[in-house]
């Protein structure tokens, strides 16, 4: 099974967007979108970073507020045999927000 965790971000207050990244300096050839959910996709179908638009509403809180309180954000993707697993942590404060999609290699076509 392999893991990639992603841990830098961003969040832009001004237009309440958060930008989860990794060290890589990879070009973006495309992306996956999940209602306000777009995840970064390199040339080689890498997942490589992923933006949360509307986050705010996410985490329940005003903008100006999660731009002071974010501790930590981190994106995992993990592959085992046909399943693809995509998920990310963020920190707010002392509260642990953690999301998990889960889908088939057969329905999307990505390597990691």
């Amino acid at each position: 099974m392999a893991k990639i965790p992603i841990n830098h971000f961003e969040y832009s207050a001004d237009i309440d967007s958060l930008h989860i990244f990794g060290d890589e300096q990879s070009d973006i050839a495309g992306s996956l979108r999940f209602e306000n959910l777009i995840y970064d996709v390199d040339t080689s179908g890498k997942i490589i970073g992923l933006e949360i638009d509307n986050a705010s509403k996410l985490f329940n809180t005003s903008p100006e507020l999660l731009k002071e309180n974010i501790k930590e954000a981190f994106l995992n993707v993990k592959v085992s045999n046909n399943v693809l697993l995509m998920g990310f942590v963020v920190m707010v404060q002392k509260e642990k927000f953690n999301f998990s999609y889960i889908f088939s290699r057969d329905k999307i076509a990505l390597t990691c």
